[in-house]
């Protein structure tokens, strides 16, 4: 039975091949996407294993609730250092002060602007051969004051630095400007897949990262024979226990891995820290172009089990900067204590406008809650974000008080161009951190996720077209196949060839056109549909079909049908009629 079937599948090798190369197809697809996943996570989990490869206990700072930055690094310094030096085990003790440090490309371009991942700043710490050899220097030397920094070798030739240029950098707000004076190479995973290195001196680095004379990372190695549990253990002994930790290598890269694998939404390092924000604003307002200015302080407001991003505005800016529908009450009305809603926020929480919603602003628990009036309903807006208020109480008890994250510009012809842009650069003072964006910017950053799911989907769809394409050359094999003494008939009352071939393609493209038209009215049936679920959560949803796209879609399968008969009309063709008839 067996051998039957072989030579019944073998006896017709072109349909053979187009079923297993139609099947080869879908499996490959499916096959290589479980890799890819399986392969991505293992490739991170692997170059976090290896970043950690030679730590076997870290040691970092344990934060006291409330505490300072200051408080949170004291107990990190020389005099620990040293004390480590002598546990029983320790190979070698390299302390480290690091942080998040953003550059600028020679042409005053942010680097990496649009992530808030990938900016590393490190300290070069000299051991005693005076190298640090978690940076080996590829050229030049070591930054050795403040006014000097060492950058990785990729973020110099990403930037177009070379040395002896003066480097633009910031960390959270003033713009610092540093000679290159030399280019390092790194191990780190991260730095390698193009994030940003910069490398200053000690006593900057803690300045700037932790506190001058302190760290806020030790590690250190193990003399062999001696386990990482075992010298975490001991390191944990001598450790002042309400202001340090320490944790082994190999849990250090687990972290990072599960933290890498995830998206996370930090106000760590929140943009714009400015003493005189009025200052920085009154610098924009006079940028050539501009007619209205309106600073932003983002942070988040805690409301029962929920917590909502909140925008802090000026009440009587906002109305020029933002274009917001108010399905009651009015921004006009912002206030202390009293703050406008959005219109799923409102949903969520069954409030309305003339209610209180008791909630928090900013860091903390459910202990800081007091009561807000809610003055205003509007309709969702990404700009606003979820809830409105005035800017002075959400700076009040925000993460960093009395900072602002955005600034929303009108400008007088409503254009923004490169040249404003300069401008407004200018006025900012090139920092790295901050970036310039038009409205279409704002709308596509927004919009980001649903792109690259609309991207993946037609990469599907181009799949299904393919095999669409080779199921339809194989139904038509089959057809020609099993029509053999109709084809031979034709022929013999005197169809030619051509004639044959144009049968066979209508055919397809009528095929192609029977199974266009019922998969189009039933994706616009199934997306009028979903569009009523959707306008419920997203009120802005719309059923506004694509209808050029959609017929260039009809169009395009068409063609696909008559690109796919071409074979098998060619096959048809050259049937011999007297053959054809004897055959069947």
């Amino acid at each position: 039975m067996l051998r039957t079937a072989l030579r019944n599948v073998l006896a017709h090798k072109a349909r053979l091949i187009m079923t297993v190369l139609a099947v080869c197809l879908g499996v490959a697809f499916i096959t290589g996407s479980l890799v890819f996943a399986d392969s991505t996570t293992a490739a991170y989990r692997a170059a976090m294993s290896r970043d950690f490869a030679d730590i076997a206990v870290r040691v970092m700072p344990k934060d006291p609730p409330g505490a300072s930055l200051n408080e949170q690094s004291s107990a990190l310094d020389d005099t620990l250092v040293s004390k480590l030096s002598t546990v029983p085990g320790v190979a070698s003790v390299r302390p480290a002060a690091e942080g998040s440090v953003t550059p600028s490309a020679k042409d005053g371009t942010p680097m990496r602007a649009d992530s808030m991942q990938g900016k590393f700043g490190d300290s070069y710490i000299p051991g005693a051969d005076g190298k640090d050899s978690r940076y080996p220097l590829t050229a030049g030397r070591a930054p050795r004051n403040s006014g000097e920094v060492a950058l990785d070798r990729g973020t110099a030739a990403a930037g177009g630095y070379v040395l002896g240029d003066t480097v633009t950098l910031a960390k959270d707000g003033p713009v610092l400007k540093k000679r290159l004076v030399g280019l390092v190479s790194s191990n780190d995973s991260q730095v390698k897949a193009g994030g940003n290195l910069a490398v200053l001196d000690k006593a900057t680095a803690q300045k700037l990262f932790a506190a001058p004379g302190h760290y806020n990372r030790i590690d250190l190695t193990a003399k062999p024979g001696t386990s990482q549990f075992e010298l975490a253990d001991r390191i944990t002994a001598v450790l002042p226990a309400d202001r340090a930790e320490a944790t082994t290598g190999s849990a250090q890269a687990e972290q990072q891995s599960v933290y890498i694998g995830g998206r996370t939404h930090s106000y760590e390092r929140l943009p714009l820290i400015f003493a005189a924000v009025s200052l920085f604003i009154q610098r924009v307002t006079d940028v050539p172009g501009v007619r209205t200015t309106s600073a932003v302080a983002d942070s988040v407001i805690s409301a029962g089990a929920y917590a909502k991003d909140i925008s802090g505005v000026a009440p009587k800016s906002v109305d020029d900067v933002m274009k917001l529908h108010f399905l009651s009450g009015s921004a006009k009305d912002l206030g202390p204590g009293r703050v406008a809603v959005s219109q799923s926020f409102a949903h969520d929480h069954g409030v309305t406008t003339g209610e209180w919603i008791k909630a928090s602003i900013g860091p903390g628990t459910g202990d800081r809650d007091r009561p807000y009036t809610v003055v205003g309903v509007y309709q969702d807006n990404p700009t606003a974000q979820d809830v409105l208020g005035s800017r002075a109480d959400v700076q009040k008890d925000s993460y960093l008080p009395h900072s602002v994250q955005r600034v929303l510009v009108r400008t007088t012809d409503g254009a923004v161009s490169k040249d404003l842009e300069k401008h407004l650069r200018a006025a900012v003072s090139d920092s790295p951190l901050l970036k310039v964006q038009d409205r279409d910017q704002l709308v596509q950053e927004q919009a980001g996720v649903a792109g690259e799911l609309m991207t993946m989907m037609y990469g599907l769809l181009a799949i299904g077209v393919l095999i669409s394409a080779l199921g339809m050359i194989n139904t038509l094999a089959m057809s020609i196949s099993e029509r053999t003494r109709e084809i031979g008939v034709l022929r013999a009352i005197g169809m030619d060839r051509s004639g044959i071939s144009r049968m066979i393609r209508l055919e397809a493209v009528c095929v192609a056109a029977f199974g266009t038209l019922l998969g189009l009215a039933g994706g616009l049936f199934g997306s009028w549909k979903v569009s009523g679920l959707m306008n419920g959560a997203i009120p802005q949803y719309s059923f506004s079909p694509p209808w050029p796209t959609l017929a260039l879609v009809v169009l395009l399968s068409l063609a696909v049908g008559a690109v796919a008969a071409a074979l098998p009309a060619r096959r048809a063709a050259a049937l011999s009629p007297l053959r054809a008839v004897a055959d069947a």
